[in-house]
This record gives structure tokens, C-alpha cells and sequence, in this order.
């Protein structure tokens, strides 16, 4: 059954009352989305099928992932420079493979991890503290900031992003990151998905759904969305998708139609599942199991000759050429 879509047309602003920009944050609860879209079939048997398999299937992101990179002792010593360590390895992650925003995050925290040792034998804490945190890598010289950090994608923007972001939670925060989705987005290089997954990872808030190019794509390989940009001349046909395409798109689509429950643990669900299985290049459908139980409706097609397998593929989706993370 085709999923449908309604419009409703936005009420007035009442006399006096200033219409709000559709971009503005706030921290009012939004109303009402202005399109209801009927939720695709069997999408809760997929969320199943994909969290058995990845009960089996270890991925980069449950090991690597941003969730994972700040300092554990930190924690309790300073939740602040937690945070702050959290917001700085997803600020990394942006077009960059888990493994090297990793080892970037490794390689900052060791540059100060010799001077850690002074939060066990002193009772207070020198400025600027010993350790990674907001203060101390607004102190860190560009040039250094910059080579610690040089695997990552763009790492010379990332290096002036990174400074202005530890200067505003200097100056606005005392050194902290708030959960506070307008501040996260005033932050350069901070996008709603680096700004939805460090309030779940940070504090456990979910105002909305953190989509990188593995959720945007598996999603759309799903018929969860229709969000995808086509190449020039693709063959179908169809009316533009209402909330818009590319990640955003997805990301709006989804929070339209997906229990707020799911909001969470679907990015590192599907994140996963597009690691080490539906892949951007040569997904490995001849072995999936939302394949074979039928509820896969695009890309690869997998039939039966007899008793060989055979692979159709669609031509009118390409993700080779996606980045690791979107932003």
C-alpha cells in the first residue's frame, strides 16, 4: 500500500502576533507538524530484524563511535570537560570515518594526559586545567591543535571551529556545553545532527533524530523516506518529497512518523547496520536478513534461478561517493 501524505495549511498569526521563521529555535514546544505521513508497513518488524543482527554484529560505531571518545574519569572529576569532550569528537566526526575521529580524540587527549596525574595528588586545579577540556584547548596554539587533529576531513576548519566553540563556552557557559539545542546550533560547524546526538549522548535528551549519510541512506533503501537525491536523467518519476531531500529531509520525515521512543537508538542502530552491512558500494543483501524476509523494497533485489542467487541492481540510487558523516 502506497503511503500517503496530507497539508494542512498553517493557521494565521493572530492580530499583533509576529509569524515565526520555520528556521528559529526555540525552546517553546513546537506545534504541530503541518504534514502527517502515514508510517510505512512492517517498519517495527525491520527495527527487530536489524537489532538481532546487530546483536552479532559488532560495528565500528559501538566501539569507536562519538558516544565513546570522552574521557571516562572525567565523568565524575569534571562532568564540564565530559561534555565538552563529547561535543569535540562529534564536531570531528563530521565526513570522517569513526576510527580516525577516534585516534584524533586520542591524540588530544594524550597531548594533555601527562599532567592528568595532578587531579589525584592535588586538591585543587591549577588554570588551565591539566586536562583536555574547554579551557585548555582554547589555549593550545593552532599550529598544535591543528597537527593533533590532521587526519580528520578539514581539519583546518575544524581547528578554527573547534577554538570559537571552546570560546563561546568559555565566555557564555563557564567551560560547559548546555543542553540547549539553539546554543548547539549557534556553534560553528554545528548542525542538528551533531546537536541531537550530543544531547542523547551527553544528557540523555532526545528533541530530535541524529541522521549521518548511513541513516539517510538506509532509510531511503528501506521506503522508510523518499528523501534521496537522484542523478540528472534518472528515470523516476514522483512528486517532491515534502520535507525536502538530503539528511534533513530524512531527519524531518522520520520525526514525523517515528515513536519518540526510537529517537535515540536509531542512529547508532542503523549507523551500525551501514558499517559492516548495507553498505554505500556492494551491499551485502544475499545475506540480510530484512531482505529475505521481504521488507527491503529498494536496492538490491535478490531472486532465485535455479537454486543461484541471482543480483539486480538499481541504477537510480548512488551513495558511493557519500561521506562517512553528514552535517
Amino acid at each position: 500500500m502506497p503511503r500517503r501524505s496530507s497539508v494542512r495549511s498553517p493557521g494565521a498569526p493572530k492580530a499583533g502576533q509576529k509569524q515565526q521563521s520555520v528556521e528559529e529555535e526555540t525552546d517553546a514546544t513546537p506545534d504541530p507538524p503541518s504534514i502527517t505521513i502515514t508510517p510505512p508497513q512492517n517498519w517495527e518488524k525491520v527495527v527487530d530484524l536489524v537489532t538481532d543482527f546487530r546483536k552479532t554484529h559488532t560495528a565500528p560505531v559501538d566501539t569507536v563511535g562519538c558516544a565513546c571518545l570522552a574521557e571516562p574519569e572525567l565523568q565524575i572529576r569534571d562532568p564540564k570537560a565530559h561534555r565538552f569532550q563529547t561535543l569535540v569528537s562529534l564536531m570531528l566526526s563530521s565526513q570522517t570515518k569513526d576510527p580516525i575521529t577516534a585516534a584524533a580524540m586520542v591524540n588530544i587527549q594524550q597531548h594533555f594526559r601527562s599532567n592528568i596525574a595532578q587531579l589525584e595528588t592535588s586538591s585543587t586545579v591549577s588554570e588551565p586545567p591539566p586536562y583536555f577540556c574547554a579551557q585548555s584547548l582554547l589555549g593550545l596554539p593552532d599550529s598544535t591543535l591543528n597537527g593533533l587533529i590532521s587526519k580528520v576531513g578539514f581539519h583546518n576548519r575544524k581547528t578554527q571551529y573547534l577554538k570559537q566553540a571552546a570560546k563561546m563556552c568559555l565566555e557564555q557557559h563557564d567551560g560547559d556545553v548546555p543542553a540547549s539545542l539553539p546554543f548547539l546550533l549557534s556553534l560553528p560547524g554545528v548542525g542538528p545532527k551533531m546537536a541531537h546526538l550530543f544531547l542523547q549522548s551527553a544528557y540523555g535528551i532526545s528533541e530530535g533524530i541524529g541522521v549521518d549519510t548511513h541513516v539517510h541512506r538506509i532509510t531511503n533503501r528501506f521506503g522508510w523516506v523518499r528523501t534521496e537525491s537522484l542523478p540528472a536523467g534518472s528515470p523516476r518519476k514522483g512528486a517532491r518529497p515534502p520535507f525536502g531531500t538530503g539528511p534533513e529531509g530524512t531527519r524531518k520525515e522520520l520525526e514525523s512518523w517515528l515513536p519518540r521512543q526510537h529517537w535515540a537508538s536509531i542512529n547508532p542502530l542503523l549507523v551500525g547496520f551501514g558499517q559492516v552491512h548495507c553498505l554505500p558500494v556492494k551491499p551485502l543483501c544475499s545475506d540480510c536478513p530484512v531482505n529475505d524476509a521481504g521488507f527491503c523494497p529498494t536496492g538490491r533485489k535478490i531472486r532465485k534461478k535455479g537454486g543461484t542467487k541471482m543480483v539486480s541492481e538499481r541504477t537510480d540510487l548512488d551513495f558511493s561517493s557519500a561521506p562517512e558523516n553528514l552535517e
